[in-house]
């Protein structure tokens, strides 16, 4: 843009949720090389994620234990 100025060292990029696409590039080569599984368990990685607990519904604070594992699925497809 004319007269703005040059970036240096020093500039910030705002890239907010460009990390999104990186991180799930990064999940999917670690998928296809056989280091990680799609419908695995993320408490594998994060141990504290295996007693999570959910809401039980959108008008209330109350929560119960989780079903199901959170997955790695779940987080490329943001349904966890």
């Amino acid at each position: 843009e004319p007269g703005a100025p040059l970036a240096d060292k020093d500039s910030l990029w705002r890239v907010y949720s460009m990390t999104k696409p990186i991180t799930a590039m990064a999940a999917m080569i670690l998928i296809e090389e056989g280091k990680m599984r799609l419908d695995q368990p993320v408490s594998d990685f994060i141990p504290a994620f295996k007693t999570m607990r959910v809401q039980v519904s959108p008008d209330s604070l109350d929560t119960r234990p989780a079903t199901r594992p959170i997955t790695i699925r779940n987080l490329l497809t943001h349904t966890a």
